[in-house]
């Protein structure tokens, strides 16, 4: 649980940052982005926490659901929300949706791919909806992030 909440409060700096102060944020993007992997690695009391979270983490851009997840954990979708949120202090859903941000921050400065075809890489079937989660999480617009990034490394794609 207390690594989630150091996940909770840096995905919540990083949503207060100024979306202008690109190196702050990135270093939020990295530092959320390394928490989580860290959180998934971590063990959990319940296996089929531990299992779950793991498949989460390899198909976090597939269409799952939580009931996709349950049957992998050997569980029932009521018993699985029950321990993952006791265990890891948030839903199923709201790691996939976490590990797809973080993902989407890393294809935005590394890549000069178009943003619609992000979102279908980190799962996200329709762009508009993709913006509208990234700006609830990150603060600003993905060609915002975008932008304001190369503007402050300089890059050129």
């Amino acid at each position: 649980m207390l690594a989630n909440n150091q996940i909770m409060r840096t995905q919540n700096s990083l949503h207060s940052a100024n979306s202008t102060d690109i190196p702050v944020i990135d270093e939020l993007v990295k530092k959320y982005s390394c928490k989580l992997e860290a959180f998934i690695e971590e063990g959990h009391e319940n296996n089929s926490v531990t299992r779950a979270c793991q498949f989460i983490r390899n198909n976090f851009n597939q269409p799952i659901s939580v009931a996709h997840v349950s049957r992998v954990s050997n569980l029932s979708v009521s018993r699985l929300a029950y321990l993952f949120k006791r265990e890891t202090g948030m839903s199923p859903m709201q790691l996939r949706n976490a590990l797809r941000i973080s993902q989407a921050c890393q294809l935005l400065i590394s890549s000069s791919t178009r943003i619609s075809v992000i979102a279908e890489k980190v799962g996200y079937a329709d762009q508009l909806y993709f913006s509208r989660v990234f700006k609830g999480k990150v603060g600003c617009a993905p060609s915002k992030y975008r932008k304001a990034h190369r503007q402050c490394s300089g890059a050129r794609y």
